[in-house]
């Protein structure tokens, strides 16, 4: 099955003895339960100091990185913020402009990383290959992604994450320790109540 060349993600990895406890600090999903376990990738986004999404992300395990699929646009403000955090850790990070993100509705082949999409196996797979791989039928996870209402890149900036249904779509840990702008998504949790969601809708004429 073809393959779907993600023009709209930008790579960046993270490597250093800090990385875990870096993004830890940065994200709303739990990253040191998941690098002690198997899984490929894992969802999460990273806040504002408001609370509100900044950038969402999938973090894939590469050797002794660990590799970020992010939004294109999102990229230069993430690396800026994951800089300005950083302070004196012991972590490198680069922005991987020779990687690219593919998505497919099968097992990906010949990537640097692959694996099911984090958030919901009904998005297929997903996969970070080196920049020139074969990737074709643009828009075919776009129509896919968009009837399951699942929100990413410039459509989270600015939500609130339970809104955006990153609750549901296990990019949030409420059981980790602290994390920036964690107070706005762990009161809605408290109260029970989230009055506004991010639904699909399909219009006929």
């Amino acid at each position: 099955r073809r393959r779907d060349n993600m023009a709209a993600r930008r790579v960046l990895s993270l490597r250093g003895a800090d990385t875990s406890k870096l993004l830890q600090s940065l994200c709303t999903n739990n990253v040191a339960t998941w690098l002690e376990g198997s899984a490929p990738a894992l969802a999460a986004a990273f806040l504002t100091t408001k609370g509100r999404v900044l950038a969402d992300a999938c973090f894939w395990r590469h050797d002794d990185a660990v590799l970020i699929d992010c939004a294109a646009a999102a990229a230069p403000k993430l690396l800026r913020h994951l800089k300005m955090y950083k302070l004196r850790a012991d972590v490198k990070i680069r922005d991987e402009a020779d990687l690219d993100v593919v998505t497919a509705t099968s097992t990906l082949q010949n990537c640097v990383v692959s694996g099911s999409d984090p958030r919901t196996e009904l998005l297929g797979s997903r996969g970070i290959v080196e920049k020139g791989t074969e990737g074709e039928a643009p828009g075919l996870y776009l129509r896919r992604r968009l009837a399951l209402g699942v929100a990413e890149g410039e459509e989270l900036e600015g939500a609130v994450p339970l809104v955006a249904n990153l609750d549901a779509l296990n990019a949030i840990a409420f059981d980790k320790g602290c994390y920036l702008g964690q107070e706005l998504t762990a009161r809605a949790k408290f109260r029970g109540q989230v009055r506004r969601r991010f639904m699909p809708v399909a219009l006929h004429e």
